[in-house]
Protein backbone atom coordinates (compact mmCIF):
# COMPACT_ATOMS: atom_id res chain seq x y z
CA UNK A 1 0.00 0.00 0.00
CA UNK A 2 2.73 2.44 0.95
CA UNK A 3 4.84 1.70 -2.11
CA UNK A 4 1.87 2.40 -4.38
CA UNK A 5 1.68 5.82 -2.68
CA UNK A 6 5.40 6.45 -3.10
CA UNK A 7 4.94 9.85 -4.73
CA UNK A 8 2.94 11.12 -1.77
CA UNK A 9 5.45 9.64 0.66
CA UNK A 10 8.30 11.19 -1.32
CA UNK A 11 6.66 14.59 -1.12
CA UNK A 12 5.04 14.56 2.30
CA UNK A 13 6.46 11.70 4.35
CA UNK A 14 4.19 9.48 6.42
CA UNK A 15 1.14 11.33 7.74
CA UNK A 16 0.76 8.99 10.72
CA UNK A 17 4.44 9.22 11.65
CA UNK A 18 4.41 12.99 11.25
CA UNK A 19 1.29 13.35 13.39
CA UNK A 20 2.78 11.14 16.08
CA UNK A 21 5.96 13.18 16.10
CA UNK A 22 4.01 16.41 16.50
CA UNK A 23 1.93 14.93 19.34
CA UNK A 24 5.12 13.89 21.09
CA UNK A 25 6.64 17.37 20.69
CA UNK A 26 3.60 19.08 22.14
CA UNK A 27 2.63 16.83 25.05
CA UNK A 28 5.41 14.32 25.51
CA UNK A 29 5.54 10.61 24.87
CA UNK A 30 2.38 9.12 26.30
CA UNK A 31 1.29 6.00 24.47
CA UNK A 32 -2.31 6.55 25.52
CA UNK A 33 -2.50 9.61 23.24
CA UNK A 34 -0.65 8.28 20.21
CA UNK A 35 -2.83 8.17 17.12
CA UNK A 36 -4.76 4.91 16.98
CA UNK A 37 -3.46 4.32 13.47
CA UNK A 38 0.10 4.14 14.79
CA UNK A 39 -0.84 1.72 17.56
CA UNK A 40 -2.94 -0.32 15.14
CA UNK A 41 -0.09 -0.62 12.63
CA UNK A 42 2.35 -1.76 15.29
CA UNK A 43 -0.16 -4.21 16.75
CA UNK A 44 -0.95 -5.65 13.34
CA UNK A 45 2.74 -6.09 12.56
CA UNK A 46 3.35 -7.78 15.91
CA UNK A 47 0.51 -10.19 15.24
CA UNK A 48 1.90 -11.06 11.80
CA UNK A 49 5.28 -11.92 13.30
CA UNK A 50 3.55 -13.94 16.03
CA UNK A 51 1.69 -15.88 13.34
CA UNK A 52 5.08 -16.60 11.78
CA UNK A 53 6.04 -18.21 15.08
CA UNK A 54 8.45 -15.48 16.14
CA UNK A 55 8.90 -15.20 19.89
CA UNK A 56 10.34 -11.69 19.54
CA UNK A 57 7.36 -10.49 17.50
CA UNK A 58 7.10 -7.10 19.21
CA UNK A 59 10.80 -6.36 18.64
CA UNK A 60 10.54 -7.44 15.00
CA UNK A 61 7.47 -5.24 14.56
CA UNK A 62 9.40 -2.33 16.02
CA UNK A 63 12.28 -2.94 13.63
CA UNK A 64 9.94 -3.22 10.65
CA UNK A 65 8.09 -0.06 11.63
CA UNK A 66 11.34 1.82 12.23
CA UNK A 67 12.58 0.94 8.76
CA UNK A 68 9.32 2.09 7.17
CA UNK A 69 9.30 5.36 9.07
CA UNK A 70 12.98 5.98 8.34
CA UNK A 71 12.42 5.32 4.65
CA UNK A 72 9.48 7.76 4.68
CA UNK A 73 11.61 10.42 6.32
CA UNK A 74 14.51 9.99 3.89
CA UNK A 75 12.27 9.84 0.81
CA UNK A 76 10.56 13.03 1.92
CA UNK A 77 13.77 14.80 2.97
CA UNK A 78 15.49 14.05 -0.33
CA UNK A 79 12.24 14.37 -2.31
CA UNK A 80 13.05 10.99 -3.82
CA UNK A 81 10.28 8.37 -3.67
CA UNK A 82 12.64 5.72 -5.03
CA UNK A 83 14.40 5.65 -1.65
CA UNK A 84 11.14 4.44 -0.19
CA UNK A 85 10.67 1.84 -2.92
CA UNK A 86 14.22 0.53 -2.53
CA UNK A 87 13.89 0.22 1.24
CA UNK A 88 10.50 -1.44 0.82
CA UNK A 89 12.03 -4.08 -1.43
CA UNK A 90 14.86 -4.67 1.05
CA UNK A 91 12.31 -4.95 3.82
CA UNK A 92 10.37 -7.59 1.89
CA UNK A 93 13.58 -9.58 1.44
CA UNK A 94 14.35 -9.28 5.16
CA UNK A 95 10.90 -10.61 6.12
CA UNK A 96 11.26 -13.52 3.68
CA UNK A 97 14.61 -14.38 5.28
CA UNK A 98 13.01 -14.75 8.69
Amino acid sequence: MLISGKERVGNDGCPVGSLSQEVHKSIGCHTDVLPDALKDHHGWLSEQFRLMGKKDADALAGQFFSIIQGACLLASSFNDPEIFVEQGERLKDWVKSL
